[in-house]
């Protein structure tokens, strides 16, 4: 269940069109008032990877590939300890 909850999160940054305004904006940090967060631009970074749009995704956030890979990662960590061991 896990890895299909952040498949989904991954793929609903992965297919909207990061080149458009975003319809939500979930920051907390702009919400309470702050200008500046650690993880803006990052949803349309990944975007912009998912379209192979190296250097957009690195001008939108730098640290979006290792996000990428790290997601990949857990995802498949947990669709491997989900499948049945054989005796």
């Amino acid at each position: 269940m896990e890895a299909l909850i952040w498949t989904t999160g991954l793929l609903a940054v992965a297919i909207p069109d990061p080149s458009l305004p975003s319809v939500v904006d979930l920051c907390v940090f702009k919400a309470i008032g702050f200008s500046g967060c650690p993880g803006c631009g990052l949803g349309h970074a990944m975007g912009y990877l998912f379209r192979a749009e190296w250097a957009l995704s690195l001008d939108s956030h730098w640290f979006s590939p290792v996000v990428l890979i790290l997601l990949l990662a857990h995802i498949g960590r947990l669709l491997r300890s989900a499948l049945p061991t054989s005796p």
